[in-house]
C-alpha cells in the first residue's frame, strides 16, 4: 500500500506540480486516530504518505477529515451525521466516508445527501482522477 501511495503522490505532483500536499505529522495523525479510533488503515497511510492539501491550483482539496458542520448549514449537517468529508472538488461535490456504515466511501452532491461511490475507496478515486497518466 505504501508503494502504491508513493506512486500516486509522484504522479499527482508530476502532472500537477502546483499541488500543495503535506503529509500529516505523527502528532496530527495521532489526534485524528484519537477522534476516529476506527479510522481505516488505508486512510492512515494516505494521510502519512500523500497528506492533505490542494491538488493543482484550485482543482481539488484533500481534507484531513472535516465534519459536515464545517461545510454545510446546521440542518444539512445534522442529516449527514456520521459522515466525514475527505475531499472537495470546489464545484459542489464533497467526497466522504459514512462512518456509521463501516466507513463506506461516497460523495455528497448538490442534493446534500451521501451517496455510495462506484470507487471502492478514496485512494481508488484519486488514482482514477488524478493519478492516471492518460487523464488530463
Amino acid at each position: 500500500m505504501i508503494e502504491r501511495l508513493q506512486q500516486l503522490r509522484s504522479r499527482i505532483l508530476a502532472k500537477l506540480p502546483q499541488s500543495k500536499l503535506k503529509p500529516l505529522s505523527t502528532t496530527q495523525l495521532a489526534e485524528l486516530v484519537e477522534e476516529y479510533p476506527d479510522l481505516p488503515e488505508h486512510l492512515r497511510q494516505l494521510f502519512t504518505v500523500i497528506g492533505a492539501g490542494s491538488i493543482g491550483r484550485g482543482r481539488y482539496m484533500i481534507h484531513a477529515l472535516l465534519g459536515p458542520d464545517e461545510v454545510y448549514d446546521p440542518e444539512t449537517a445534522t442529516a449527514l451525521a456520521g459522515v466525514v468529508i475527505v475531499g472537495d472538488d470546489f464545484a459542489g461535490t464533497c467526497d466522504a466516508y459514512d462512518t456509521k456504515h463501516g466507513w463506506k466511501f461516497g460523495s455528497i452532491g448538490g442534493n446534500c445527501t451521501f451517496e455510495r461511490s462506484p470507487y471502492g475507496d478514496f485512494i481508488e478515486f484519486l488514482e482514477k482522477w488524478y493519478g492516471d497518466p492518460s487523464r488530463r
